[in-house]
């Protein structure tokens, strides 16, 4: 069943985000470059997760070298080499900010690992992660700002720097669990191995990447009119 629910969120994500942009008019060949994109990164994933590769939990630490780095210098090259621009003004401000409620069921996915045993609580919405109040707040947030118009443009900009601080709480509770235990009184890493093995490998290696780029995406989108 846990199985499923990665999987079946993993499908309805790439969904939302290839019509999501059809619908904004997107040119076909963008279309065909993510449908590309995201099937040479699961491929990747996939095939490192097959070997065994990320169920190596000695230093130096894999999954930051070789997925979140990797990410994150995409989403960097993404902005910083114009390939957004069309995007970023055809695409509605309030979809990246809807789409972010996605994270309810990833944080619901992390506690049912939890749960099967494969890391401790701390990461977990029931220990030191947050992560669910965006998700909780990311239609209430898209609704009042962009429908009802109730609330400023800037508080959707506040929120997305809320949004990339509780990642970086999630990111920075795993890794210190990953590489150094011993400040939350762990003796040995308590992630299991099994961690680096699909379906798992989806919450580093998608969930969490795609969540600071929808960030990204609405605060370039929000920050030049709010902060001009």
């Amino acid at each position: 069943m846990l199985t499923y629910g990665f999987y079946t969120l993993l499908a309805a994500l790439l969904a939302a985000l290839y019509f999501g942009m059809k619908n904004a008019q997107v040119p076909s060949k963008s279309l065909r470059w993510f449908g590309i994109g995201a099937a040479v990164w699961l491929c990747y994933i996939a095939g490192m997760a097959a070997t065994g590769f990320f169920m190596v939990l000695t230093l130096p630490p894999r999954f930051p070298i070789f997925i979140i780095i990797p990410a994150f210098i995409f989403i960097g090259w993404f902005f910083l080499s114009g390939r957004a621009d069309h995007l970023l003004s055809v695409v509605p401000k309030q979809q990246p900010i809807y789409l972010q409620s996605f994270r309810i069921v990833v944080e619901l996915l992390i506690l049912g690992a939890f749960k099967k045993g494969l890391a401790t609580y701390e990461p977990t919405l029931e220990g030191y992660n947050f992560d669910v109040l965006m998700g909780l707040s990311a239609a209430p947030v898209a609704w009042l700002v962009f429908s009802k118009k109730i609330l400023p443009e800037k508080t959707a900009l506040i929120w997305n720097f809320i949004g990339l601080l509780a990642l970086a709480n999630v990111v920075g509770i795993f890794l210190s669990l990953l590489v150094k235990p011993q400040l939350w009184g762990y003796p040995a890493t308590p992630i299991s191995p099994e961690f680096g093995t699909m379906p798992y490998l989806l919450i580093p290696a998608v969930y969490m990447p795609l969540a600071v780029f929808l960030h990204v995406f609405s605060i370039r989108q929000l920050g030049k009119k709010t902060m001009g």
